[in-house]
């Protein structure tokens, strides 16, 4: 039986790169990487609550100050998640845009 892990990217509707994932690791990533784009991120720390699992481990986070360049992070994450093999299987639209507010994501894991 294939096993995956699942990850969700919040396209840009309100200036905030939203990241969730159980592949605990994808956060760090995305973190470490995003020092580099916007090195004056901030955490949006209403979303600190539900951001770690029963272990400890970051699985969510909602950045902003991003030095302008909100939408160029979020789609630049989609790539970089698809070149990592991650596979995109679903998204949410609300209201009447033509666009997602979320993409879900799943890659199998290694012990799958």
């Amino acid at each position: 039986m294939k096993k995956y892990h699942l990850a969700w990217v919040g396209l840009p509707q309100t200036g905030d790169a939203r990241l969730g994932s159980t592949d605990t690791d994808l956060i760090k990533w995305f973190l470490d990487e995003l020092k580099k784009i916007a090195p004056n991120y901030q955490y949006r720390t209403d979303s600190l609550n539900r951001a770690f699992d029963l272990d400890g481990n970051q699985t969510y986070c909602e950045v902003y100050m991003l030095d302008g360049k909100d939408t160029q992070i979020e789609y630049w994450l989609l790539q970089e998640l698809l070149k990592m093999g991650w596979e995109p299987f679903s998204v949410t639209v609300q209201g009447q845009s033509a666009f997602p507010d979320f993409v879900y994501m799943r890659r199998e894991t290694i012990d799958g």
